[in-house]
């Protein structure tokens, strides 16, 4: 359950949430279950926080620090995470479909049995990702980092993702991802003109 006190202060605005979070770099501030659909938390830093079943529908989260955060069954479908930090952080169980994950640092995430479809994954960091039971259907997984053989015969749903490709994707890499998605693979190289937008944020909910 979500500690009041805590969804108090960031209700105060970001930059007073930041500061309290500075007094106390040790502090794992609890918003499990709350209600932050929509809500700008631009630049929060939200690492070793425990967000566990937490709304976060569309929210707003570019360039937030969740490494090491509790994201386990969170909503975080079409949330923009543009490069969001999630390094280390628990999302077994997360819906991530349609977020906007792009250039953000997904290494050693555990994302076991998480909703990836759809999600776009661009130029992100998977280095060390958990992805056992991970849907990545429909998912964009161009110019990704750091995904190996091993990540994708364990995840599901690659048969219709996305798997647009650079020249650093390993040939053993690329013929596992060939043989993981039948015949139906979109496998071409990336226009880099291509810009990606964001979701609009709004105001954090009262």
């Amino acid at each position: 359950m979500v500690n009041i006190s805590h969804l108090t202060i960031l209700k105060q605005g970001i930059d007073t949430w930041n500061r309290w979070r500075q007094k106390d770099p040790t502090l794992r501030p609890n918003l499990q279950g709350a209600d932050l659909r929509g809500a700008d938390l631009y630049a929060i830093n939200f690492s070793h926080t425990y967000l566990s079943g937490a709304d976060l529908r569309q929210a707003y989260l570019l360039d937030a620090d969740l490494s090491d955060a509790n994201l386990r069954n969170a909503n975080l479908t079409r949330a923009c995470l543009i490069g969001v930090n999630l390094h280390d952080a628990y999302l077994s169980g997360a819906n991530l479909s349609q977020a906007y994950l792009a250039q953000g640092d997904l290494s050693a995430a555990h994302l076991r049995e998480s909703n990836l479809t759809g999600a776009h994954l661009q130029a992100a960091i998977l280095k060390g990702a958990y992805l056992r039971g991970a849907d990545l259907n429909q998912a964009d997984l161009s110019r990704t980092q750091g995904l190996t053989p091993l990540q994708v015969k364990y995840a599901k749903g690659l048969y219709a993702a996305d798997c647009l490709y650079s020249t650093d994707y390993s040939e053993e890499l690329r013929q596992t991802l060939a043989s993981s998605t039948l015949s139906s693979l979109k496998m071409v190289e990336l226009d880099s003109s291509v810009q990606l937008r964001s979701p609009v944020a709004v105001p954090l909910p009262d």
